[in-house]
C-alpha cells in the first residue's frame, strides 16, 4: 500500500494527490505537522524532514525541498501517464462507437425486414379471419396449426 506523507495546504503535495487520484490508486495519507523537527515518523522512515515524500513497500522516495518530480515521476512510471491512457482509451471508445454503430444499423434493418414480413402476414391472417359466408354468418377459418371448427348451427 502506498503511503503519503503531506499536507493540506503544501503547494507541492497537491498535484500528487491530484495524479494519485487521476490514476485511482488507493494509498494512506499521513498529515504532517508543519514545523519540520516535529516530523518524527516522515524523518523516522524516510531519512528526509521534506514533503512530499512516497513510501510504496521497499521504495522510499523522500521529499525535497519544494520538488515532487521524483514522485510524480514514479508513479507514472509504476501506474502509467493517466493521458496517455485517456487517450488511448478515448480511441477506443470511438472505435467501439463506430462498431456499435454499424451493428445498430444493421440490426434496425433487419427489424424493419421483420415487421414488413409480420405486418404482411398479419394482414393476410386477418382477411382470413374476417372471412364470412354469403349469408353473413361467420365463416369457420382454421388458424395455423389449428382444424377448422364445425359451424355452429
Amino acid at each position: 500500500m502506498l503511503v503519503l506523507f503531506q499536507r493540506e495546504t503544501c503547494p507541492d503535495c497537491k498535484p500528487v494527490r491530484e495524479l494519485l487520484t487521476r490514476l485511482q490508486v488507493s494509498y494512506i495519507n499521513i498529515n504532517v505537522p508543519k514545523p519540520r523537527e516535529e516530523r518524527h515518523e516522515l524523518i523516522r522512515t524516510t531519512g528526509s524532514k521534506f514533503i512530499p515524500a512516497l513510501v510504496d513497500g521497499a521504495t522510499v522516495i523522500p521529499g525535497r525541498l519544494r520538488e515532487n518530480a521524483d514522485i510524480i515521476a514514479y508513479l507514472k512510471e509504476r501506474f502509467g501517464d493517466p493521458d496517455e491512457l485517456a487517450a488511448r482509451t478515448a480511441g477506443d471508445s470511438d472505435e467501439v462507437a463506430a462498431r456499435t454503430a454499424g451493428d445498430s444499423d444493421e440490426v434496425a434493418a433487419k427489424t424493419a425486414g421483420d415487421s414488413d414480413e409480420v405486418a404482411a402476414k398479419t394482414a393476410g391472417d386477418s382477411d382470413e379471419v374476417a372471412a364470412t359466408t354469403a349469408d353473413g354468418q361467420p365463416e369457420s377459418v382454421a388458424l395455423p396449426g389449428e382444424a377448422a371448427a364445425e359451424p355452429v348451427a
